[in-house]
């Protein structure tokens, strides 16, 4: 919200929640309320260029965070293999990691440091009707959890020919921190061209989020994407904002570099708003 996302790398054409579904309440992190034949000789396309995503997401992600998503990717496993085969049709995983979680401006960890990597992913699942429903992932610090798990359904579609839109709802789960950080959010956005409008409104402390983005190709595999929010006074009454590229490796494989952050930094001790440049690297499988 998928997807979406201003701040993290995941592919959000896969995880349509997470650009600008998250709403921030204050002054804290979290937000609520509120993606070889034998005997032949192996090139290096046909080994290596297929599986790059993995090899520079092992090297990328630190070996804490594999332990910390363990959860999350067994879940997502035992899903698809619940599955009927005709269902994999329609299946989508994203697997990514960024450089630091920063969610619509705001960092999601106490150490007040420009790198904490994170390892994020998911499962999408789209019906032929406009409906789907997904999965989306990721390791931090809130509270005395190490990981967020995002549970969403919706339905997209079109009102006129260009004119997209997209509703929905979303949950917050956060394993072992009680039940003071899970939360919900309702989500509806419209999109025409390169522009696009989102609300988003948590139903549990009534905070409300209302995000603009800008996508422009500017070439074949480079894309430049900006985003501004502007939050109510039950989400904390300050605005975030997003200005990035991203550059397609190919193989579905997604570089990406992202200068993020939000007003009001001394509102918070913690420079949680300020502004970071957030290296990703995402693959949609």
């Amino acid at each position: 919200m998928s997807p979406r996302q201003a701040s993290a790398l995941i592919d959000y054409s896969a995880s349509p929640i997470r650009d600008s579904s998250s709403i921030n309440l204050g002054p804290g992190r979290v937000d609520f309320g509120r993606w070889g034949n034998a005997g032949r000789k192996m090139t290096f396309d046909k080994i290596w260029r297929p599986h790059l995503g993995i090899h520079l997401l092992l090297i990328f992600a630190p070996r804490f965070c594999v332990n910390k998503f363990k959860l999350a990717l067994i879940s997502v496993a035992a899903a698809a293999a619940l599955l009927p085969a005709a269902a994999q049709a329609q299946l989508t995983f994203n697997l990514g990691a960024v450089s630091l979680y920063k969610d619509d401006g705001v960092d999601q960890d106490a150490s007040n440091k420009n790198w904490r990597p994170a390892l994020q992913g998911g499962v999408d699942y789209k019906f032929d009707n406009g409906l789907y429903v997904g999965n989306w992932n990721s390791t931090g610090r809130f509270g005395n959890a190490n990981v967020e798990l995002d549970l969403y359904g919706g339905y997209r579609g079109e009102f006129t020919p260009g004119l997209g839109f997209d509703v929905g709802l979303v949950r917050k789960v956060f394993p072992r921190s009680g039940t003071g950080l899970n939360g919900n959010e309702l989500y509806f956005s419209l999109s025409y061209g390169s522009y696009s409008a989102d609300i988003t409104r948590g139903l549990n402390e009534q905070g409300s989020r209302l995000g603009l983005s800008y996508t422009r190709a500017l070439s074949d595999k480079l894309t430049l994407n900006a985003g501004l929010g502007f939050r109510n006074r039950q989400a904390g009454n300050f605005d975030d904002y997003l200005i990035g590229l991203g550059y397609d490796l190919g193989h579905a494989l997604t570089l990406s570099a992202d200068i993020s952050g939000a007003s009001k930094r001394r509102e918070v001790d913690d420079g949680s708003r300020d502004s970071r440049l957030v290296i990703g690297i995402s693959k949609v499988f």
